[in-house]
Protein backbone atom coordinates (compact mmCIF):
# COMPACT_ATOMS: atom_id res chain seq x y z
CA UNK A 1 0.00 0.00 0.00
CA UNK A 2 2.75 2.48 0.80
CA UNK A 3 4.60 1.93 -2.49
CA UNK A 4 1.41 2.43 -4.52
CA UNK A 5 0.72 5.84 -2.98
CA UNK A 6 4.26 7.01 -3.72
CA UNK A 7 3.93 5.96 -7.34
CA UNK A 8 0.72 7.93 -7.74
CA UNK A 9 2.39 11.02 -6.29
CA UNK A 10 5.25 10.81 -8.76
CA UNK A 11 2.94 10.55 -11.76
CA UNK A 12 0.95 13.55 -10.53
CA UNK A 13 4.10 15.71 -10.31
CA UNK A 14 5.14 14.80 -13.84
CA UNK A 15 1.74 15.72 -15.19
CA UNK A 16 1.98 19.17 -13.56
CA UNK A 17 5.36 19.80 -15.12
CA UNK A 18 4.15 18.82 -18.60
CA UNK A 19 1.11 21.07 -18.26
CA UNK A 20 3.28 24.18 -17.40
CA UNK A 21 5.54 23.81 -20.48
CA UNK A 22 2.63 23.72 -22.87
CA UNK A 23 0.91 26.95 -21.62
CA UNK A 24 0.39 29.65 -24.36
CA UNK A 25 2.85 32.64 -24.50
CA UNK A 26 1.68 35.90 -23.00
CA UNK A 27 2.02 38.94 -25.38
CA UNK A 28 3.60 41.97 -23.67
CA UNK A 29 4.75 44.44 -26.34
CA UNK A 30 4.85 45.28 -30.06
CA UNK A 31 8.13 46.21 -31.69
CA UNK A 32 7.96 48.39 -34.84
CA UNK A 33 10.92 48.60 -37.22
CA UNK A 34 12.59 50.81 -38.23
CA UNK A 35 12.21 52.68 -34.96
CA UNK A 36 12.79 56.04 -36.66
CA UNK A 37 12.65 57.11 -40.30
CA UNK A 38 12.86 60.34 -42.32
CA UNK A 39 11.36 60.90 -45.76
CA UNK A 40 13.19 63.42 -47.96
CA UNK A 41 10.35 64.06 -50.40
CA UNK A 42 6.56 64.18 -50.49
CA UNK A 43 5.36 60.87 -51.91
CA UNK A 44 8.41 58.95 -50.70
CA UNK A 45 7.64 55.69 -48.89
CA UNK A 46 9.04 53.54 -46.09
CA UNK A 47 8.03 49.98 -45.16
CA UNK A 48 7.38 49.37 -41.47
CA UNK A 49 7.24 45.90 -39.94
CA UNK A 50 5.87 44.82 -36.57
CA UNK A 51 6.66 41.96 -34.21
CA UNK A 52 4.57 40.76 -31.24
CA UNK A 53 6.79 39.74 -28.30
CA UNK A 54 6.11 37.80 -25.11
CA UNK A 55 7.35 38.50 -21.59
CA UNK A 56 10.67 36.88 -22.46
CA UNK A 57 11.09 39.05 -25.56
CA UNK A 58 10.42 36.12 -27.87
CA UNK A 59 8.43 36.55 -31.07
CA UNK A 60 4.85 35.31 -31.10
CA UNK A 61 4.15 34.11 -34.59
CA UNK A 62 0.87 34.50 -36.45
CA UNK A 63 -0.03 37.91 -34.99
CA UNK A 64 -2.28 40.11 -37.14
CA UNK A 65 -1.54 43.85 -36.93
CA UNK A 66 -3.71 46.89 -37.48
CA UNK A 67 -1.73 49.92 -38.77
CA UNK A 68 -2.52 53.60 -38.25
CA UNK A 69 -0.85 57.02 -38.28
CA UNK A 70 -0.88 59.40 -35.31
CA UNK A 71 -1.18 62.32 -37.76
CA UNK A 72 -2.75 61.12 -41.02
CA UNK A 73 -2.23 64.57 -42.59
CA UNK A 74 1.55 64.11 -42.48
CA UNK A 75 1.63 60.53 -43.78
CA UNK A 76 -0.66 57.66 -44.76
CA UNK A 77 -0.10 53.96 -44.12
CA UNK A 78 -1.44 50.79 -45.76
CA UNK A 79 -2.72 47.65 -43.97
CA UNK A 80 0.68 46.09 -44.68
CA UNK A 81 2.65 48.93 -43.00
CA UNK A 82 3.78 50.90 -46.07
CA UNK A 83 3.89 54.64 -45.14
CA UNK A 84 3.78 57.49 -47.65
CA UNK A 85 4.77 61.09 -46.86
CA UNK A 86 1.99 63.61 -47.55
CA UNK A 87 3.15 66.83 -45.87
CA UNK A 88 6.16 68.17 -43.99
CA UNK A 89 5.91 67.34 -40.31
CA UNK A 90 6.38 64.65 -37.66
CA UNK A 91 4.13 61.73 -36.83
CA UNK A 92 4.32 58.11 -35.65
CA UNK A 93 3.40 54.80 -37.27
CA UNK A 94 1.36 52.57 -34.95
CA UNK A 95 0.88 48.81 -35.06
CA UNK A 96 -1.69 47.12 -32.77
CA UNK A 97 -2.25 43.41 -32.02
CA UNK A 98 -3.79 41.53 -29.07
CA UNK A 99 -4.74 44.85 -27.49
CA UNK A 100 -1.12 46.04 -27.44
CA UNK A 101 0.23 48.94 -29.53
CA UNK A 102 3.77 49.76 -30.61
CA UNK A 103 4.99 52.78 -32.55
CA UNK A 104 7.89 54.27 -34.53
CA UNK A 105 8.63 57.91 -35.33
CA UNK A 106 8.32 59.24 -38.87
CA UNK A 107 9.58 62.64 -40.02
CA UNK A 108 8.62 64.06 -43.38
CA UNK A 109 11.25 66.68 -44.17
CA UNK A 110 11.40 67.39 -47.91
CA UNK A 111 14.87 68.33 -49.11
CA UNK A 112 15.10 71.02 -51.83
CA UNK A 113 16.18 69.33 -55.03
CA UNK A 114 15.36 71.97 -57.64
CA UNK A 115 14.70 75.73 -57.76
CA UNK A 116 13.12 77.61 -60.66
CA UNK A 117 12.58 81.28 -61.47
CA UNK A 118 8.86 82.05 -61.62
CA UNK A 119 8.72 85.85 -62.04
CA UNK A 120 10.80 89.02 -62.03
CA UNK A 121 13.66 88.13 -64.36
CA UNK A 122 14.86 90.40 -67.21
CA UNK A 123 13.04 93.54 -66.05
CA UNK A 124 14.01 97.03 -67.22
CA UNK A 125 14.46 99.79 -64.68
CA UNK A 126 16.13 103.04 -63.71
CA UNK A 127 19.12 103.55 -61.44
CA UNK A 128 18.27 103.55 -57.72
CA UNK A 129 14.66 102.62 -58.44
CA UNK A 130 12.58 99.64 -57.23
CA UNK A 131 11.64 97.18 -59.95
CA UNK A 132 7.85 96.91 -60.42
CA UNK A 133 7.64 93.10 -60.28
CA UNK A 134 8.77 90.99 -57.35
CA UNK A 135 11.37 88.30 -57.93
CA UNK A 136 9.86 84.87 -57.22
CA UNK A 137 11.35 81.38 -57.12
CA UNK A 138 9.77 77.98 -56.57
CA UNK A 139 11.54 75.22 -54.61
CA UNK A 140 10.70 71.55 -55.24
CA UNK A 141 11.78 68.19 -53.82
CA UNK A 142 13.08 65.20 -55.78
CA UNK A 143 9.52 64.16 -56.67
CA UNK A 144 8.68 67.60 -58.03
CA UNK A 145 6.51 68.65 -55.07
CA UNK A 146 6.65 72.18 -53.57
CA UNK A 147 8.88 72.45 -50.49
CA UNK A 148 7.38 74.54 -47.69
CA UNK A 149 9.00 76.44 -44.81
CA UNK A 150 12.51 76.64 -46.26
CA UNK A 151 14.52 79.87 -46.37
CA UNK A 152 15.76 81.29 -49.67
CA UNK A 153 18.56 83.88 -49.53
CA UNK A 154 18.58 86.76 -52.02
CA UNK A 155 21.80 88.71 -52.60
CA UNK A 156 22.90 91.28 -55.17
CA UNK A 157 26.06 90.18 -56.96
CA UNK A 158 26.45 93.08 -59.43
CA UNK A 159 25.15 96.65 -59.36
CA UNK A 160 25.22 97.40 -55.64
CA UNK A 161 21.45 97.32 -55.11
CA UNK A 162 19.51 95.62 -52.31
CA UNK A 163 16.96 92.84 -51.94
CA UNK A 164 14.17 93.27 -49.40
CA UNK A 165 13.74 90.93 -47.69
CA UNK A 166 17.16 89.39 -48.21
CA UNK A 167 15.78 86.10 -46.84
CA UNK A 168 12.27 84.77 -47.50
CA UNK A 169 10.48 81.59 -46.42
CA UNK A 170 8.75 79.36 -48.94
CA UNK A 171 4.97 79.02 -48.66
CA UNK A 172 2.71 76.00 -49.26
CA UNK A 173 3.30 76.49 -52.99
CA UNK A 174 7.06 76.29 -52.47
CA UNK A 175 7.49 79.92 -53.55
CA UNK A 176 9.48 82.77 -52.01
CA UNK A 177 9.68 86.39 -53.21
CA UNK A 178 11.67 89.57 -52.73
CA UNK A 179 11.74 93.14 -54.02
CA UNK A 180 14.81 94.42 -55.91
CA UNK A 181 16.01 97.98 -55.38
CA UNK A 182 18.47 98.66 -58.18
CA UNK A 183 21.81 100.14 -57.27
CA UNK A 184 23.67 103.21 -58.47
CA UNK A 185 26.17 101.57 -60.77
CA UNK A 186 27.32 101.46 -64.37
CA UNK A 187 27.00 97.65 -64.31
CA UNK A 188 24.51 96.57 -66.93
CA UNK A 189 22.78 94.25 -66.41
CA UNK A 190 22.65 94.27 -62.64
CA UNK A 191 22.55 90.77 -61.17
CA UNK A 192 20.86 89.17 -58.16
CA UNK A 193 21.22 85.59 -56.94
CA UNK A 194 18.65 83.44 -55.12
CA UNK A 195 20.18 80.55 -53.20
CA UNK A 196 19.03 77.66 -51.01
CA UNK A 197 21.69 75.18 -49.98
CA UNK A 198 23.67 74.28 -53.08
CA UNK A 199 20.86 75.40 -55.42
CA UNK A 200 20.96 78.85 -57.01
CA UNK A 201 19.39 80.86 -59.82
CA UNK A 202 20.38 84.28 -61.16
CA UNK A 203 18.12 87.22 -62.03
CA UNK A 204 19.18 90.02 -64.37
CA UNK A 205 17.84 93.57 -64.63
CA UNK A 206 18.63 95.83 -67.57
CA UNK A 207 19.22 99.43 -66.54
CA UNK A 208 18.57 102.71 -68.35
CA UNK A 209 22.09 104.14 -68.33
CA UNK A 210 21.13 107.04 -70.58
CA UNK A 211 19.78 108.79 -67.46
CA UNK A 212 22.04 110.13 -64.73
CA UNK A 213 21.74 109.35 -61.01
CA UNK A 214 23.71 110.70 -58.05
CA UNK A 215 24.77 107.79 -55.90
CA UNK A 216 25.28 109.39 -52.47
CA UNK A 217 22.49 110.21 -50.10
CA UNK A 218 24.75 112.13 -47.71
CA UNK A 219 28.24 113.56 -47.34
CA UNK A 220 30.54 113.21 -44.33
CA UNK A 221 30.80 116.00 -41.79
CA UNK A 222 33.80 118.24 -41.34
CA UNK A 223 35.73 120.22 -38.73
CA UNK A 224 36.76 123.82 -38.55
CA UNK A 225 40.41 124.27 -39.53
CA UNK A 226 40.69 120.58 -40.45
CA UNK A 227 41.19 119.61 -44.14
CA UNK A 228 38.04 118.20 -45.73
CA UNK A 229 37.66 115.90 -48.75
CA UNK A 230 34.76 113.94 -50.21
CA UNK A 231 33.89 112.66 -53.68
CA UNK A 232 30.44 112.88 -55.25
CA UNK A 233 29.69 109.99 -57.60
CA UNK A 234 27.14 109.62 -60.39
CA UNK A 235 26.21 106.64 -62.55
CA UNK A 236 24.76 106.58 -66.04
CA UNK A 237 25.01 109.27 -68.69
CA UNK A 238 28.17 109.99 -70.66
CA UNK A 239 30.74 109.37 -67.93
CA UNK A 240 33.52 111.07 -69.85
CA UNK A 241 31.74 114.46 -69.95
CA UNK A 242 30.32 114.79 -66.42
CA UNK A 243 30.39 118.27 -64.88
CA UNK A 244 29.40 119.07 -61.25
CA UNK A 245 28.13 122.39 -59.84
CA UNK A 246 26.17 123.93 -56.97
CA UNK A 247 22.73 125.17 -58.08
CA UNK A 248 21.19 126.04 -54.70
CA UNK A 249 22.37 126.74 -51.18
CA UNK A 250 25.98 127.21 -50.16
CA UNK A 251 29.00 125.23 -49.11
CA UNK A 252 30.90 125.98 -45.89
CA UNK A 253 33.42 128.82 -46.27
CA UNK A 254 36.70 127.31 -47.40
CA UNK A 255 35.14 124.33 -49.22
CA UNK A 256 34.52 124.16 -52.98
CA UNK A 257 32.97 121.65 -55.38
CA UNK A 258 35.22 120.84 -58.31
CA UNK A 259 33.74 120.04 -61.75
CA UNK A 260 34.97 116.49 -61.18
CA UNK A 261 32.64 116.10 -58.15
CA UNK A 262 35.37 116.49 -55.56
CA UNK A 263 34.52 118.47 -52.41
CA UNK A 264 37.78 119.92 -51.10
CA UNK A 265 39.06 122.59 -48.76
CA UNK A 266 39.38 123.55 -45.12
CA UNK A 267 36.14 124.70 -43.44
CA UNK A 268 36.56 127.94 -41.54
CA UNK A 269 33.16 128.28 -39.86
CA UNK A 270 31.10 125.71 -37.96
CA UNK A 271 27.43 125.17 -38.83
CA UNK A 272 24.99 123.17 -40.97
CA UNK A 273 25.22 123.90 -44.68
CA UNK A 274 22.44 122.77 -47.00
CA UNK A 275 23.28 122.74 -50.69
CA UNK A 276 21.99 121.20 -53.91
CA UNK A 277 24.56 119.66 -56.23
CA UNK A 278 23.92 119.00 -59.90
CA UNK A 279 25.73 116.81 -62.39
CA UNK A 280 25.36 117.16 -66.17
CA UNK A 281 26.86 115.32 -69.11
CA UNK A 282 27.67 116.46 -72.62
CA UNK A 283 24.51 114.86 -74.01
CA UNK A 284 22.16 116.97 -71.89
CA UNK A 285 21.32 114.47 -69.14
CA UNK A 286 21.36 115.84 -65.59
CA UNK A 287 20.57 114.91 -62.00
CA UNK A 288 20.58 116.81 -58.72
CA UNK A 289 20.48 116.00 -55.01
CA UNK A 290 20.27 117.89 -51.70
CA UNK A 291 23.03 117.48 -49.13
CA UNK A 292 23.58 118.68 -45.57
CA UNK A 293 27.23 119.21 -44.70
CA UNK A 294 27.74 119.70 -41.00
CA UNK A 295 30.88 121.47 -39.84
CA UNK A 296 31.75 120.84 -36.19
CA UNK A 297 34.05 122.67 -33.82
CA UNK A 298 37.72 122.69 -34.55
CA UNK A 299 39.88 119.88 -33.15
CA UNK A 300 40.67 120.17 -29.44
CA UNK A 301 44.13 121.58 -28.82
CA UNK A 302 45.74 120.69 -25.50
CA UNK A 303 49.21 121.69 -24.38
CA UNK A 304 51.11 119.22 -22.21
CA UNK A 305 49.58 119.25 -18.74
CA UNK A 306 46.50 121.23 -19.84
CA UNK A 307 42.98 119.99 -18.96
CA UNK A 308 39.58 120.76 -20.50
CA UNK A 309 36.09 119.51 -19.66
CA UNK A 310 33.31 118.84 -22.16
CA UNK A 311 29.82 117.43 -22.21
CA UNK A 312 29.73 113.71 -23.13
CA UNK A 313 28.64 114.47 -26.68
CA UNK A 314 31.20 117.23 -27.16
CA UNK A 315 30.70 120.98 -27.24
CA UNK A 316 28.33 120.84 -30.24
CA UNK A 317 27.06 117.24 -30.20
CA UNK A 318 29.75 116.19 -32.68
CA UNK A 319 32.02 114.43 -30.25
CA UNK A 320 35.62 115.39 -29.66
CA UNK A 321 38.38 115.43 -32.27
CA UNK A 322 41.86 115.01 -30.83
CA UNK A 323 44.83 115.54 -33.15
CA UNK A 324 47.50 112.86 -33.08
CA UNK A 325 50.19 115.30 -31.96
CA UNK A 326 53.84 114.31 -32.03
CA UNK A 327 55.19 110.81 -31.93
CA UNK A 328 54.88 109.52 -28.38
CA UNK A 329 52.25 112.04 -27.23
CA UNK A 330 49.43 110.60 -25.16
CA UNK A 331 45.99 111.73 -23.99
CA UNK A 332 44.49 110.86 -20.64
CA UNK A 333 40.73 111.14 -20.27
CA UNK A 334 38.25 110.44 -17.52
CA UNK A 335 34.49 110.47 -17.05
CA UNK A 336 33.16 112.68 -14.28
CA UNK A 337 29.59 112.27 -13.06
CA UNK A 338 27.50 113.09 -10.01
CA UNK A 339 24.95 111.00 -8.15
CA UNK A 340 22.20 112.44 -5.94
CA UNK A 341 22.66 109.86 -3.20
CA UNK A 342 26.29 109.58 -2.03
CA UNK A 343 25.42 106.37 -0.13
CA UNK A 344 24.03 104.65 -3.18
CA UNK A 345 25.98 101.73 -4.59
CA UNK A 346 24.52 102.22 -8.07
CA UNK A 347 27.22 103.37 -10.48
CA UNK A 348 26.37 104.68 -13.91
CA UNK A 349 28.03 103.05 -16.87
CA UNK A 350 29.41 105.11 -19.73
CA UNK A 351 30.22 103.88 -23.23
CA UNK A 352 33.17 105.60 -24.89
CA UNK A 353 33.66 105.11 -28.62
CA UNK A 354 36.91 105.95 -30.36
CA UNK A 355 37.53 106.05 -34.10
Amino acid sequence: MIRRVLGLGLVFSLLLACGDSSSPPVPTRVRVSPGSSTLDAIGETVQFTATLLDDKDREIEGAVFTWSMANPQVASITPSGMATGLKAGATSARAAAEGITGSATLNVDPVPDAMEKIAGDQQFGALRQVLPDQLTVEVRDSNGNPVENKFVNFSVVAGGGTASPFQAQTGPDGRASTTWHLGCSNDNPQLLEARIGSLSVSFAANVDLAALAICQESVPGGRETHPYSAQLVAAGGDQGTLNWSIINGALPPGVTLQPTGSLDGTPTLRGDYLFEAQVQDGLGASASALFDLRVCDAPVVLNPGQTQSFLPSGPDGCGLFLPSGNNGDRYRFGVVYTRPDPDSMDVQTVRVEMR
